[in-house]
């Protein structure tokens, strides 16, 4: 079959169509290729467009002056694509000063504007800038030095011009940086924070504006990452927000500020989960948290001085309303025991300082295995505790203190008054324990505490029961730290039955003893009603041990005995 239009169309006429038609498709690939390369190699400059750019942003930013030395295009690795990018962007605040710098700004247009070539800008991202913000004892944040009192307030230019709904004079979205440099420093508690590659968003949510954020933050050359969305509200609105910390380091916030001394010794690794409401004034009204930790703490007493952390999970919640925490949990698993507690705490303040806290915990299980603080394993039923803390006088208020265990009960109050550091505390306190085996009253019974009577009770009372064992104690502070305790600092008397003990080294024991004793801070009596004494029968006996801080002290005993129908009064 012959086409029609065959005397029309030669052969050559298609080899030269065909050849046309390559050269155009190789001059589009190259052209593509040779573009590409040059977006690899860098930002390709946009000429003349540069200058209606430059008015759109300006248009976007009302009230804040951004400048740039070059505008173009650039492929980004990171995102993917063909980006719009300004190079050597500053920003200036009101008074002409550069506040910020940034190598490179990432603009992007809004799409149908553009197709009808209308220039506008819907985000901003700054990348690879250097920040330094301040969070003011007032609750906003600046941006320049800490102690500048003269702060700009460009954050809060740029949170104005961000509009929901929608602005006639901005089309900005979103505000952001990327690969940032920041460095944070907080007037309240005078931490310094250091974020080497920090990404931060600010854009429109309804009618607030959504502040995220997800960085590394290094403390004192220890790194945690934060992650936070917090919803700025307009006006003076509460601020809402939820932030996560993970790979805290305790010891790290002693190092940076004053404020956290006291966690120098505190090796745990820290999570923490929390959701919070903010009043203007930087006034918590609402908060619950979720924290984990594992690690080591510091516990004088120890054998080896370390309490190795498994697992610690506390929960709760803050109603800063009624200035009232609530702890739902607050678990501790460890090598050397296990510990389950719950409580609540409420705040009172004088002004805006804190002056008390008062506290009541409560305990579901308590099981301990450490050595050199107990000679045994033991584990307890329940502690109730109730008091105050008062922060001038830097002195807990015990209004109440119960410990209970098989045949154990331990009730307490009275005063503990903290010293200075390494100072042993001072203890007013008061108590009294139910009648107990003296087997049982030593096994519960920790090892520091009044460690001279302990050993003097394990080494010369060998059965029978004591109680009611009622004590005081007049420890001022740093008295612990000595080695001798004077009498007057502390007092316990209990009564004896059935009791068999030493009185005199090397002497036939007294047995089926019946009576009451007073122990001082550094000496012993004892009043008998009855024994035995092997064959003897003892009444109205009396021992005395003067000293016993002094190893192998000489004690004193005085009683009478009856035998068949003598008596006599043997004396030591």
């Amino acid at each position: 079959m012959r086409l029609p239009f065959a005397n029309y169309i030669k052969a050559h006429h298609i080899s030269g169509a065909a050849v046309c038609v390559g050269g155009l498709v190789a001059a589009m690939v190259f052209f593509v290729v040779g573009a590409g390369i040059r977006l690899l190699l860098g930002p390709v400059s946009l000429g003349p467009f540069a200058g209606t750019l430059s008015g759109a942003i300006q248009q976007a930013l009302p009230g804040i002056t951004l400048t740039y030395d070059q505008a173009g295009i650039e492929w980004s690795r990171d995102d993917g694509r063909i980006n719009l990018v300004v190079l050597g962007a500053k920003i200036f605040d009101s008074k002409n000063h550069i506040v910020a710098e940034a190598p490179k700004a990432d603009i992007d247009l809004a799409a149908r504007p553009f197709l009808s070539g209308e220039i506008k800008v819907q985000r901003i991202t700054l990348v690879g800038v250097q920040l330094s913000l301040v969070h003011m004892k007032e609750g906003g944040i600046r941006l320049g030095a800490s102690g500048d009192k003269n702060g700009n307030d460009v954050l809060a230019r740029i949170n104005d011009v961000i509009e929901a709904k929608g602005s006639s004079t901005s089309s900005l979205q979103s505000f952001a940086v990327r690969n940032a440099r920041l460095t944070l420093s907080d007037e309240v508690t005078g931490l310094n924070l250091i974020a080497p590659r920090a990404s931060l968003v600010m854009s429109a949510k309804d009618n607030a504006i959504a502040l995220h954020a997800d960085t590394d933050v290094s403390i004192s050359g220890r790194t945690a990452h934060v992650k936070a969305d917090i919803a700025l509200p307009p006006g003076k609105g509460p601020v809402k927000g939820s932030a996560l910390i993970t790979g805290l380091d305790p010891r790290a916030l002693a190092m940076n500020a004053p404020m956290f001394k006291p966690l120098k010794d505190i090796a745990l690794s820290v999570n923490l989960a929390t959701r919070f409401t903010v009043a203007p004034g930087a006034r918590i009204t609402a908060a619950d948290f979720d924290m984990t930790a594992a690690g080591e703490l510091p516990l004088t007493g120890l054998k080896g001085g370390i309490l190795h952390v498994r697992q610690m999970h506390v929960n709760g919640l803050y109603d800063g309303s009624k200035n009232h925490l609530t702890l739902d949990q607050a678990a501790i698993d460890t090598r050397e025991g296990i510990v389950r507690l719950k409580g609540g705490a409420d705040f009172r303040y004088d002004g805006d300082k804190l002056a008390n806290v008062s506290a009541t915990i409560a305990s579901t299980r308590i099981a301990l295995d450490m050595p050199g603080i107990f000679a045994q394993p033991v584990g307890f039923q329940s502690l109730q505790l109730a008091g105050d803390y008062q922060v001038a006088s830097r002195s807990f208020d015990i209004k109440h203190a119960s410990l209970t265990a098989p045949a154990f009960a331990l009730s307490v109050n009275g005063a503990i008054t903290l010293g200075e550091e390494g100072q042993a505390p001072g203890l007013a306190l008061s108590g009294k324990l139910v009648p107990l085996p003296v087997k049982t009253l030593l096994h519960y019974w920790p090892l520091p505490v009044a460690p001279g009577a302990r050993e003097w009770i394990a080494a010369n009372i060998f059965a029978g029961s004591l109680g009611p064992l009622e004590f005081e104690t007049h420890f001022p502070v740093g008295l612990l730290d000595q080695e001798i305790l004077p009498d007057d600092s502390m007092k316990l008397t209990f009564a004896m039955k059935d009791v068999e003990g030493s009185y005199v080294k090397g002497l036939t024991h007294l047995t089926g003893v019946s009576g009451t004793a007073t122990m001082l801070g550094d000496s012993f009596t004892a009043d008998f009603d009855g024994g035995r004494v092997g064959n003897l029968v003892v009444r109205n006996g009396h021992a005395s041990i003067p000293a016993l801080h002094v190893h192998g002290t000489v004690g004193r005993h005085r009683s009478q005995t009856d035998q068949g129908h003598g008596k006599h009064r043997p004396g030591v």
